[in-house]
Formats: C-alpha cells, structure tokens, sequence
C-alpha cells in the first residue's frame, strides 16, 4: 500500500485507489498510513483519505473508534483536517460523541487553527447543538469569537450559516416550550 500511495500524486489517480480501499477492503493496510507519525506518509495518506470520504464517507464508519481516538493524540494539520471534514457528513456512536464534540470546540478555540478545520467544526457543532441544545449558547459563542477574528471569507461564510442554523434550533426549541 505504501508504494500505490507514493506512485503518482494526481487527483485521478487517488480516485482509483480510494475505490480499490473502499472495495477491496484494505483499510487495516491503509489506515495505519494515515495515522503514521512521518509527516511525509501521513500527509500523502491524508490525499486519499480525503478522496475516500468523497466517494463514500460510510465505509470508514466501521474504524470510526480508531479514527475518533486518535483525534486525541495530536494529529498533524491535514490529519486533523480530514478527519474533522468526515466527521461532518456521518453520525458517530453516542460514546465516541464527547472526544468529537471536545476536539470539535477545541480547534474553534484555537485562533491559530487552520481555516478548514474551523469551518468543519461549525457543522459538526451544529449536529451536535440539534442533540444537545443546552450546547447552543456555548457553540454561538465560540463561532462568533471566530467572526470577530475576520480571518477569511471562508470562516465568514459557514459562521453566518452556522449562526442561522443555531437560530433556528433555538427558534423551535422556544415554540415548543411555549406550548
């Protein structure tokens, strides 16, 4: 597996082995690859990893524990990306939840954090705002600390649809209280 990823650096050719990982089965090959302690592999493994996610986000659901975990063992910049951008589009297991959510506020926390990683975090703290509503304030606050920061367009955007996605949560939690 370590010679496929090193083979050719292009996004087709990362689409055709993402698929052969996904349909082959050979994410106990891969995975260690994305989780390696060498920049250079980890971060050539995080290409593929992303394309995975593109292609079919489920089939990493069954090591999500793996993926999760490792969160809390500093992962490099486009580990943390990429994990934090698959975390957006699947529902974890309620007991992995809390190291989610806690890495998720973490990074938008952290003014030094990559842009990307931000933006991912937002969505996922959304999700989590629609479970747990008690969190709404918390997670309003921490994306408008990072509006206040102007760091990019990009940070802009997801904040102002992340605040009005908290709105409406709050919004319909009031209505129905009301009643």
């Amino acid at each position: 597996m370590l010679e496929k990823i090193f083979l050719q650096n292009n996004k087709i050719y990362w689409k055709s082995i993402s698929i052969q990982i996904i349909e082959q089965h050979l994410f106990e090959e891969f995975l260690p690859l994305f989780f390696h302690s060498d920049k250079k592999i980890s971060q050539r493994a995080s290409a593929y990893f992303m394309t995975i996610v593109d292609c079919d986000a489920d089939s990493l659901l069954p090591f999500q524990e793996q993926i999760c975990s490792f969160l809390t063992k500093n992962p490099n910049v486009p580990q943390r990306r990429n994990i934090m951008r698959w975390l957006q589009f699947v529902e974890v297991d309620e007991h992995l939840e809390g190291i989610v959510l806690d890495k998720a506020l973490e990074y938008l926390e952290n003014p030094t954090e990559e842009i990307a990683t931000k933006c991912y975090c937002m969505e996922i703290a959304c999700h989590f705002a629609k479970k747990f509503p008690e969190l709404t304030t918390e997670i309003q606050s921490l994306i408008e600390f990072n509006l206040e920061l102007k760091s990019s367009a990009a940070i802009s955007a997801r904040g102002k649809r992340s605040l009005t996605k908290l709105k409406r949560i709050t919004t319909f939690l009031n209505q129905n209280s009301e009643t």
